[in-house]
């Protein structure tokens, strides 16, 4: 995943690939304010933040709802190898795993972190539902959308799907051949016939 290290990770996507053993482990871990996260700026108020959202959560639910109706899938991941375990996600195949999403789903996910009391007071004191670029999904809205926290894919690398050395060689054969039939027929091209250099 990263640029020249095959096992790093994407600091900014918070995606992370290790080296487990013999395998390797492609993993995402949301932020927790139990880990100490730092979220955006925590409001003023937290009693007041906290009926704010819920007052507009009430006043947007049946919008919400209607808007995300449709919204409905799964993103799935093809690793070039053996798919030994999985965490939250579903093993499709032996190199495939997904993860099913709904907009239903995500309108009951904000509403059961939103009416849990002490929850939603914990998150929202340490800045959890900031407003704007700081604001970062605390776990626990992962664990209610998802039924889990942790993103894990395990797997065993496998050989090479493409043959990045046997293509080279072929191109570079058959652009001499190429080269060597446009010198048989006498020319040099387009470009040779019309005096260009």
């Amino acid at each position: 995943m990263g640029g020249g290290d095959p096992v790093s990770g994407n600091e900014k996507s918070g995606w992370k690939m290790s080296a487990d053993g013999g395998a390797i482990l492609l993993s995402y871990i949301p932020p927790s304010f139990e880990d100490g996260a730092a979220f955006g700026e925590p409001p003023a108020d937290v009693g007041e933040k906290v009926a704010e959202m819920r007052e507009n959560f009430r006043e947007s639910e049946l919008v919400m709802k209607r808007l995300l109706a449709d919204y409905n899938g799964k993103m799935g991941i093809k690793v070039a190898g053996e798919i030994q375990s999985v965490m939250t996600f579903e093993k499709l195949g032996k190199d495939v795993a997904s993860i099913a999403y709904s907009g239903e789903g995500l309108v009951d996910a904000i509403e059961e972190v939103l009416m849990d009391d002490k929850l939603v007071r914990e998150l929202t004191a340490k800045g959890a539902f900031a407003e704007g670029d700081q604001a970062t999904p605390p776990r626990e809205v992962f664990e209610r959308l998802y039924g889990g926290s942790v993103f894990e894919i395990r797997f065993v690398p496998g050989q090479a799907l493409f043959d990045y050395r046997a293509e080279v060689v072929q191109g570079e054969c058959g652009n001499d051949r190429r080269f060597q039939k446009s010198a048989r027929r006498g020319g040099e091209g387009e470009r040779g016939r019309q005096g260009i250099s």
